[in-house]
């Protein structure tokens, strides 16, 4: 087992953004424009009070837009638009999200001071930036604030570009057509397995970009269902064993369409990370007979409380049994 002796968090390099510079123009949309790449993205206007509000919106819908030249070619499935009194054009069939925070610039230093301290816990757009600007290139994407500098990986989100002006940070990243994973459970098995088998995989990753273990609990955070007990109770952790945890929850919610437990240390809780009574529980709720033998096993060893007992290097996750047999709910599975 690792070590599990608190340590510091590793220190995420202060993210960098373009200058974002917005206009509108009434009845045709906004456009966002960075100053550092000179990328242009532009919002259709929906109504009034979305030009108004200029990007207002938890995710907008943004195409990217480039000056129109009659003489190319390639027009297929682009629109023309007229935007400050000149022809810029987009591809209607190839949108991106815009993904908006209301936050002053002053109080984005202010932030980033506080997360580069561990004093923030929870869901931050700073630090969500910060990671993502980090997996993505660290220093050369810092050099030009865009997302594009390469060394991503297909699982995890990529960042187009960071912008931000006076009142507003915004991302620009991929949209996504594919919906929530959730709209998919209780999934079958065999849809599962390579899903999480790509899950697993950009949590590798991650984790060969510097995170870690040990780590202390500051900067880390999750949604009470999915957080690992030791960071639940505020105590060292090891950092593969606490995203593995996670992956574990996140496999049970959608093989089985239902949560093991509302927060950490219910009686649920207790049952089935502590107790590793994990079929039991099933046959109680009448869901035993839904998933394999192997889908149990699996589960069981990925939420075990104790994380010196838990199942939780990757590599062997996914020379389990489960991963490499044809399985049936409610049956062990043959060779």
């Amino acid at each position: 087992m690792r070590d599990m002796a608190p340590q510091a968090s590793p220190v995420f390099p202060k993210p960098v953004y373009s200058r974002a510079v917005v206009s509108n123009e009434p009845g045709v949309g906004s456009l966002l424009v960075s100053q550092t790449s000179a990328r242009q993205f532009f919002c259709p206007a929906k109504d009034s009070r979305f030009i108004q509000t200029q990007f207002g919106g938890a995710v907008q819908t943004v195409y990217e837009a480039t000056p129109f030249d009659p003489k190319e070619e390639d027009q297929d499935e682009r629109s023309v638009i007229i935007f400050g009194g000149k022809l810029l054009r987009y591809c209607p069939s190839c949108p991106l999200a815009l993904k908006t925070n209301r936050i002053s610039v002053l109080k984005l230093e202010a932030q980033w001071q506080r997360c580069a301290m561990g004093e923030l816990v929870g869901e931050d757009p700073v630090k969500e930036i910060a990671s993502l600007q980090l997996l993505q290139g660290g220093d050369e994407l810092a050099a030009s604030a865009a997302g594009a500098a390469g060394g991503g990986h297909d699982g995890v989100e990529e960042l187009i570009e960071a912008l931000a002006d006076d009142t507003t940070l915004y991302k620009i990243s991929p949209w996504y057509s594919g919906g929530e994973l959730f709209d998919l459970a209780p999934m079958s098995e065999d849809v599962a397995k390579p899903i999480f088998s790509q899950i697993l995989d950009a949590v590798s990753f991650v984790h060969s970009k510097g995170n870690r273990a040990p780590l202390t609990p500051q900067g880390r955070c999750g949604k009470s269902t999915c957080v690992a007990p030791e960071v639940f109770y505020d105590q060292a952790f090891d950092g593969h064993a606490i995203d593995t945890w996670s992956v574990g929850t996140t496999l049970f919610m959608a093989l089985l369409g239902v949560q093991p437990w509302e927060e950490v240390g219910d009686f649920k809780f207790q049952a089935i990370a502590e107790g590793k009574n994990l079929d039991v529980v099933l046959q109680g709720w009448k869901l035993r007979d839904a998933i394999s033998d192997e889908a149990v096993d699996l589960l069981q060893a990925m939420l075990t409380a104790d994380p010196e007992e838990r199942l939780s290097d990757i590599k062997s996750i996914l020379s389990h049994p489960w991963f490499h047999r044809s399985t049936s709910p409610g049956t062990s599975s043959s060779t």
